[in-house]
């Protein structure tokens, strides 16, 4: 006896070579393959592919260039010497914030100081605001022995140059131990290179 079913398929496999079918495209579209291009033209701004959003919408790393500068102060006082060398490097975020830090060297009547200090500066045209956070060791007038101490300084500034190449700010120290190791006491004042 033969088997009806094994025989369909046997029959419906022999016969898909010669067959023809009818392809509607997905969703039953049936668009010709010229005219795919224009609907790819026609796709809107919030696709998610890499290539679009790159042309749109860059990343966060094409908007922020590296800064690189130093800030130095000295009192120019002949009874006691006061030399301050910062080296410091930022962040800078479409020339409007820049966010870094930096190594504090010193020289304060014959002793050294070191320490580390970061800060964050928002540029209004060439007036620029800082806020900063430094901890540098000393030696203490009060005590004579060598102590770490810390302050937050607040300061504005001015720059030269369309690309901020120097700089002059002033501002003042909050931490009263601080100021009085210092010889300005709470006034800072600085003049400031970009490289």
């Amino acid at each position: 006896m033969i088997n009806i079913k094994g025989f369909t398929v046997f029959i419906l496999l022999f016969v898909s070579g010669s067959s023809y079918a009818q392809y509607d495209g997905i969703d039953g579209r049936t668009e010709s393959p010229s005219s795919q291009p224009q609907s790819k033209k026609n796709r809107n701004a919030n696709t998610d592919t890499l290539i679009d959003d790159y042309e749109t919408r860059p990343s966060i790393t094409d908007n922020i260039s590296l800064y690189k500068g130093l800030e130095f102060m000295t009192n120019g006082n002949q009874n006691l010497l006061y030399l301050l060398f910062d080296p410091q490097v930022a962040a800078n975020f479409n020339d409007r914030l820049l966010l870094g830090g930096g190594v504090h060297l010193g020289l304060n009547d014959f002793s050294g100081t070191a320490g580390v200090f970061g800060f964050s500066r928002l540029m209004i045209n060439q007036i620029f605001f800082q806020a900063e956070y430094r901890k540098i060791n000393i030696l203490n007038a009060e005590t004579g022995s060598r102590d770490w101490v810390s302050s937050p300084v607040i300061m504005v500034g001015y720059c030269y140059g369309a690309e901020m190449s120097t700089w002059t700010s002033i501002g003042f120290s909050t931490n009263g131990t601080y100021s009085r190791n210092m010889p300005f006491g709470a006034f800072v004042f600085k003049f400031g290179i970009q490289f």
